[in-house]
């Protein structure tokens, strides 16, 4: 089925992104103001961390203006998600449809539609799969975002029917606030009547509820202990029937509900919600529990979408252009079309890219150090995707900036009096007048007003009962269009003594400049008094202030840089941003291109509340630096979407990739363009191109240089300060050696290069098969599916090794600097012994063992990690003595996540069959010459493909010249025993890099002669001078000296 078409761009591509999702009302406003108020506070130490209850909370004031902000980073919420269809009753003022039920999205034509999230029943199981499974799902993307710090639990309940069509709550025609919050309400009551009529009693049904109710989210008794109950649902999930109006609505259209985060009823706070807490909301049947929070999102919506609301459920705003623009921030957070992306498969918004920097720094989740302008120093970066022993982000705080907010001028001399532009004001200006012997008064003033038509107002009120209550003489909104008189009759009060005031009232939406008022004027029985703003007031200002037509502010600004790499759900900017290229011919069709990995600065900026660059060119929130900001046009001259234009905004070492991309069938080359090593803010367009004014950032000339001087596709090193200084911190061209007194030493140096690692592999080091099988899923993080253990995700587990009955010390010492909480036993108790297992468990650890009846079985088991249907399988001889060919081999499957599975030379064992058989590859590789597996077992196991060469050396050398020219790294072992070969294997396939093999005293010609082909960024000799002599080290320095010369 087609979709309805999103809103399209200047160059005609779909948007899926251009309205708010992120719904105000007051109370979440004002908590997310408090949090950027504390979070500023407490960097410049002037706020403190108090904790209450195990709930840590950053208090702002003192006495009785002291306030509580909660900060707790290490969290776990509890999410209740209900699934709703529609029924058949039409509201007259939204008419449409009955329904949709569920089930009902038309399977997509993938022929025409690689778009569409489809499957042919979302019931319960997909949603309990798609918010708690082990990977790829709501709660493993936050494990993952906040490096382990945060947990999601929860439960999924059944679809039940809400009485109206879909139209009713989210139709065009009638307002959101009645649309959304009534489809909350009737969901919460559908749930409710459906829990009764399954026979369950209110008590059941509230004791129930109980474990949703955990968190006190606004502090309602402003005690600061936020780990108590509130009567509120903590976070609430309703995910509706049908498509998503952001994505085109399906059948549904523009009467489709639009994914969005609110809270429902905000308008009854004071008058409805739990007792002692009366916030508004709606209630779940007889429960006493409400709810007020809530997101939505639709039938079909993938991970994405899921956790993008959820994101906005923690406090965190939009990224995107709200205003319909299209600005650069595109799919490099979450909080943008990151939300979009997908990991290859035929659909956009199954998975989704992680936040940006500064949306981390606000959840607590950023690991960052700080450079000052002006300092000159070398900070080695780790991935943005996890924490690691490296900082995640640099960040450079610069000076407040001195903001001048010209609004008008003074209707006379040189002041007014100004009522303030912000949300949920309600701002005032007053006078006590005594009419007790007066016969006639009035109140005058001009006027000059900028407000929200029908939204905020500015009211004239008067109080005869001094200000308990107030009577309305008249409001005022939109536009005045220059200065204006208001006048105001007061001649009904004569004989009593009467309050006044200009009371001005804004809603949590869009914000103009407010209200202006000049010469004050009271006239009682013909007698004025005039305020004209320019002495000192003889009115009261509640939150009105007297300025002089501008307002000056000081804001903060600063940069953040950060070391995007292909990891993680980060993997998702390899494979998931997309582009509608083939018009009305297609419309449904996306071609897939790479965003490009290195360090992406953003520049993030107090002045602005959004990112909305078609209404403030150049300004936003938080934008990233576009290092090629020169505007890319397709053949036709018209320029691209700024999600395409962004896609190399990143600084680097490497050249970019060509991209070649459609606009109507048309296809457009972006070339491979010069790598930009070097970020240098030499003022506001130094990477701003005005000919496409919403893309990239205006800078403020701070004179902040950042140059990237070496990468390895994990860590980055970058040089803050002048160029010669810079210049002067570029690493001298050397070889690196990894190791340790013995092998077990040896393995723990090759572990502790990754950094910190929740899973850690441990493997018997008097043999090599075990680990050797392993290393490709070690490479990839991947443990069984059976497991508790949570999946690495694309991040390195390491292997360490050990004996059979003692783990030898300098494993344990690697155990405690990896920080590991998991530990994965290969093999069966015969390698390693339940006396280890005992050990690690004593130490709190997490232990699960993968192992076989032997080496053959255990390679069977470990490769049912990879799953069904995998692209390559790669075969290795189980014997010891081609231990070589397999262990180099190792690595180019680790690279490619993909199983090695062991085979007798001439047999192939019944359990070999069986697992080939359940992995059911494409394509079957072996490694190794006949003498290693033979011809027969080639041939009965199907394969297509041997990597071989005269002896292992070439071998190696073969395999790595599957890893193409100029790898990040390239891995030196020695090539007649396996322990340092063992470890270094998981690692190279990490690094996407290959394992070469050498004598101990002596470099083989057809390895020199791959290094020279290839010339790889960084060499390391994993083992020590005993294993591989330093002589073969000078010989490598002077191959690296040769090739950067």
């Amino acid at each position: 089925m087609a979709q309805v078409s999103a809103v399209p761009s200047q160059d005609g591509q779909t948007s899926h992104e251009h309205r708010k999702d992120d719904l105000p009302h007051p109370l979440g406003d004002k908590q997310r103001a408090m949090k950027d108020e504390a979070i500023k506070q407490l960097i410049k130490g002037d706020a403190k961390i108090v904790t209450k209850s195990g709930s840590r909370s950053i208090q702002l004031g003192e006495g009785a203006e002291k306030q509580f902000v909660q900060y707790d980073v290490e969290r776990t919420e509890n999410v209740l998600t209900i699934l709703t269809e529609f029924g058949d009753e039409i509201d007259p003022r939204t008419g449409g449809e009955p329904g949709p039920l569920h089930n009902q999205i038309a399977e997509p034509d993938r022929s025409e539609d690689n778009t569409t999230v489809w499957q042919d029943d979302f019931n319960t199981d997909y949603y309990d799969e798609l918010m708690f499974g082990e990977e790829d799902s709501f709660r493993h993307f936050f494990q993952k975002q906040s490096s382990g710090r945060f947990d999601v639990q929860g439960g999924v309940y059944d679809w039940v029917e809400v009485p109206f069509n879909e139209a009713r709550y989210g139709s065009p025609n009638i307002p959101e606030s009645d649309g959304y919050w009534n489809y909350v309400k009737d969901s919460a009551e559908a749930w409710y009547n459906d829990q009764v009529a399954q026979g369950k009693t209110t008590a059941e049904i509230q004791a129930e509820l109980a474990q949703y109710d955990v968190w006190d989210r606004y502090d309602y008794d402003g005690d600061g202990d936020f780990n108590e109950p509130d009567g509120y649902i903590d976070h609430f999930q309703v995910v509706h029937a049908g498509e998503d109006e952001s994505a085109g609505g399906g059948a549904q259209g523009e009467d489709a509900i639009w994914a969005h985060r609110w809270y429902a009823f905000p308008t009854l706070q004071g008058q409805a919600g739990p007792e002692g807490n009366l916030m508004g909301g709606v209630p779940i049947g007889d429960t006493g529990l409400w709810i007020g929070d809530y997101t939505t999102e639709p039938e079909n919506g993938g991970l994405g979408v899921f956790v993008h609301e959820f994101s906005h459920d923690l406090g965190l705003p939009d990224y995107y252009a709200t205003d319909g623009g299209d600005n650069g921030a595109a799919f490099w957070t979450l909080m943008s079309a990151g939300s979009w992306l997908n990991k290859g498969e035929e659909s956009i918004g199954s998975s989704a890219g992680f936040m940006g920097p500064k949306e981390k720094l606000q959840l607590g989740w950023l690991d960052y150090e700080t450079v000052q302008p002006g300092e000159s120093t070398t900070k080695t970066l780790g991935p943005a995707y996890h924490a690691t022993k490296n900082p995640q982000a640099i960040a450079v705080p610069l000076p407040d900036k001195e903001i001048v907010d010209q609004y008008n001028t003074p209707f006379e001399g040189e002041y007014e009096y100004w009522s303030g532009s912000a949300n949920n004001l309600n701002s005032s200006i007053s006078t006590t007048i005594d009419l007790t012997a007066a016969s006639s008064a009035s109140v005058s003033a001009k006027a000059e007003h900028f407000i929200e038509a029908d939204y905020d107002y500015l009211y004239a009120e008067v109080s005869t009962d001094g200000g308990a209550t107030w009577a309305k003489l008249a409001e005022i909104s939109g536009d005045s269009d220059g200065w204006t008189d208001l006048s105001y009759d007061l001649d009904e009060y004569a004989g009593q003594a009467v309050d006044f005031r200009f009371r001005y009232q804004s809603d949590g939406g869009v914000n103009e400049n407010g209200a202006f008022l000049d010469n004050l004027t009271v006239t009682v029985d013909g007698e004025s008094t005039v305020d004209g703003a320019e002495g000192e007031p003889t009115w009261t200002l509640d939150g009105f202030t007297k300025i002089d037509g501008s307002v000056t502010r000081n804001e903060s600004h600063f940069y953040l840089m950060e070391n995007r790499q292909y990891g993680s759900y980060d993997e998702s900017l390899r494979t998931g941003p997309y582009n509608f290229g083939f018009g009305a011919a297609q419309p449904d069709w996306a071609e897939r291109f790479p965003y490009q990995n290195g360090m992406l600065v953003w520049y993030s900026n107090d002045e602005y509340a959004d990112n909305n660059t078609a209404t403030h060119p150049g300004g936003g929130q938080s934008l990233p630096v576009d290092a090629r900001p020169e505007a890319l046009a397709w053949a036709d001259g018209t320029l691209m979407r700024n999600r395409t234009q962004t896609f190399d905004a990143t600084f680097g070492l490497e050249r970019t990739d060509a991209v070649t991309l459609h606009k109507n069938g048309e296809p457009t080359e972006i070339p491979a363009r010069d790598a930009e090593p070097v970020f240098e803010d030499t003022g506001e367009n130094a990477y701003y191109d005005p000919s496409n004014p919403e893309n990239s950032v205006k800078l403020p000339g701070s004179g902040v240089r950042a140059q990237v001087l070496s990468t390895d596709g994990h860590t980055m090193e970058v040089c803050f300060g002048a160029a010669d200084n810079c210049d002067a911190a570029a690493p001298e061209v050397a070889v690196d050696r990894w190791w340790g007194d013995d092998r077990y030493g040896t393995a723990a140096e090759v572990a502790k290069q990754t950094g910190p690692s929740d899973t850690v592999y441990l493997a018997a080091g008097d043999t090599f098969a075990d680990a050797m099988t392993a290393s490709p899923a070690a490479a990839n993080g991947n443990v069984p599916k059976q497991m508790s253990i949570p999946e690495q995700d694309g991040e390195n587990a390491p292997i360490l090794l050990t004996r059979e009955n003692r783990i030898p010390a300098e494993t344990l010492d690697a155990l405690e600097a990896l920080a590991a909480k998991n530990v994965v036993i290969l093999g069966g108790e015969s390698a390693i012994s339940s006396g280890v297992a005992s050990e690690l468990e004593g130490m709190g650890l997490k232990v699960e063992r993968v192992g076989g009846a032997d080496r053959y079985e255990t390679s069977a088991n470990v490769a049912k990690m990879f799953g069904t249907n995998v692209d390559t399988l790669y075969i290795a001889s189980g014997e010891e003595r081609a231990f070589a060919d397999a262990l180099t081999g190792s690595a180019l499957a680790g690279s490619q996540d993909a199983p090695v599975l062991l085979t007798k030379p001439g047999e192939v064992e019944q359990t070999t069959a069986d697992a080939v058989a359940a992995l059911n590859p494409e394509k079957i590789v072996v490694l190794g010459g006949p003498a290693a597996i033979s011809d027969a077992v080639y041939n009965e196991l199907g394969a297509t493909e041997r990597l071989a060469g005269s002896d292992r050396y070439a071998t190696a050398a073969k395999v790595a010249a599957e890893f193409g020219v100029d790898p990040n790294y390239a891995l030196l072992a020695d090539g007649t025993d396996f322990p340092d070969a063992l470890t270094g294997g998981a690692y190279a396939g990490f690094q996407h890099s290959p394992l070469l093999l050498t004598r101990p005293d002596r470099l083989p010609a057809v390895t020199e002669t791959q290094l020279n082909e290839t010339s790889p960024e960084h060499m390391v000799i994993v083992g020590g001078t005993a294993a591989v002599a330093q002589s073969i080290e000078d010989q490598l320095n002077e191959l690296v000296g040769g090739w950067m010369n």
